[in-house]
């Protein structure tokens, strides 16, 4: 079989979907391409690589090389890092997607790639966001995944690039959070097992939707093994499983560790930007043509979280 190429392999998602890819696949098949930060933790005959996706030729040799067929292509900058720095934000997020999507076309490769519920803005209904609400983002990150999508679309459209795609919400799992808005909630519960009071930066009642990691795993791996035919859906499925606001998750947390302490310390930025997103997601469409059946609700993760932490 040809390869899969995972890139952004050390990020949250990635390092997840490494381990989900393992249990379908042999680890020589799966190579774990990265950036900046090797790569440890690999099964022995694991493959992994550097490579840099604003970087077409090398993201070329690299797909010869290894005989690449599917590719997860998991690299970017996330919701406040690409408001920060929105120039490098561009070159990652666009310039990345738009090499793989020429090589996809000119060596045949399926690709997957997230999307996330930041495309919708303040005009997009706030609770059960359906499939088609207005796509009016406000920031930074959301531009890019709506240009994006679109590209999805046109390749799609034009030269027949098998990409599939999900918008994910908040996703949560163990290991350390990055910089987006939604990742509040893994550091709330870092906080919590550490026996330390957590200051939220958003504000009470600031409910958003989110997804256990090993949902968000399996939603990728199933949207790629899923047959042609029933994708029928170019940009990105809406995908859901829960939302809930810092006091919710604070509420579940003290079924564990009752002595829990949220505070509140607003910042700025990642409450305006949380405003600007959904309440909660309309999925059917990935329930209906794919099959997409979540696993995991708050308190199951919850739980999951820490005893993996602890």
């Amino acid at each position: 079989m040809r390869r899969i190429l995972v890139t952004g392999a050390a990020g949250a998602i990635g390092r997840n979907l490494l381990r989900g890819l393992y249990a379908f696949h042999r680890p020589q098949d799966v190579v774990a391409g990265y950036n900046k930060t090797p790569l440890t933790g690999l099964p022995e005959d694991g493959l992994s690589v550097q490579v840099d996706v604003t970087d077409k030729e090398r993201l070329g040799l690299v797909v010869e090389k290894y005989d690449v067929g599917d590719v997860y292509h998991l690299s970017a900058l996330l919701s406040i890092a690409a408001e920060k720095n929105p120039e490098l934000a561009r070159r990652v997020n666009m310039g990345g997607l738009t090499n793989v999507l020429d090589l996809a076309k000119d060596y045949d490769l399926r690709v997957f790639w997230p999307s996330s519920i930041a495309v919708f803005g303040s005009t997009a209904p706030k609770y059960n966001t359906p499939q088609d609400a207005p796509l009016d983002p406000e920031f930074e990150y959301g531009r890019n995944k709506v240009a994006g999508e679109r590209l999805l679309q046109q390749y799609f459209n034009e030269f027949g690039v098998d990409a599939r795609s999900v918008r994910y919400g908040g996703l949560l799992g163990p290991g350390k959070p990055g910089p987006g808005t939604t990742e509040y909630a893994i550091e709330m519960i870092y906080a919590a097992v550490k026996g330390e009071p957590y200051a939220s930066p958003l504000g009470p009642g600031t409910a958003l939707p989110m997804t256990d990691m090993r949902d968000a795993v399996r939603a990728a791996i199933e949207i790629m093994a899923a047959p042609k035919e029933r994708i029928k859906i170019r940009t990105s499925y809406n995908l859901s499983a829960m939302s809930f606001t810092p006091e919710q998750l604070a509420d579940e947390i003290r079924k564990y560790i009752p002595g829990f302490e949220l505070r509140f310390k607003i910042d700025e930025l990642k409450q305006r930007v949380a405003n600007s997103w959904p309440y909660t997601i309309g999925d059917s469409f990935a329930r209906e043509h794919w099959g997409w059946v979540h696993s995991y609700g708050l308190p199951e993760t919850v739980g999951y979280m820490i005893n993996e932490i602890r």
